[in-house]
């Protein structure tokens, strides 16, 4: 884990952090092995305003975080490339798109004038 999760002051409970592997490859934690690290800071005055959130008090894992722990389908680093291949094919088909209407929406508002000038011409 490169960072986590903040902590805010004045949460009281029990820390539940969800971790979520994004190698293609397993990683195994044994059980009740240490797997991160966590600082405190000392406030140099209370803060304005304390943590009281939902899970201000937890005790443990609820049943909504089992439910989305079962439910979470978590992307792999590959799925996350992938991802972001597509969206890059995206942006460079906008861009062509966008360059294309840079030169069409002038000839067609040009096209317009003279339409309406010949109509003009006509009716006058």
């Amino acid at each position: 884990m490169l960072s986590g999760p903040q902590i805010d002051p004045g949460f009281e409970g029990i820390l539940v952090v969800r971790l979520m592997n994004l190698a293609p490859t397993t990683v195994a934690l044994p059980y009740k092995a240490p797997f991160l690290t966590v600082q405190f800071f000392k406030l140099s005055e209370p803060v304005a305003q304390p943590y009281s959130g939902p899970r201000q008090g937890q005790s443990g894992i609820t049943d909504r975080d089992i439910q989305e722990l079962t439910q979470t389908e978590a992307l792999t680093l590959g799925g996350v490339v992938k991802t972001l291949g597509a969206l890059a094919a995206d942006v460079k088909e906008l861009r062509g798109s966008v360059g294309r209407l840079s030169w069409s929406v002038p000839l067609l508002v040009g096209f317009g004038i003279a339409v309406i000038a010949i109509i003009v011409t006509i009716k006058g």
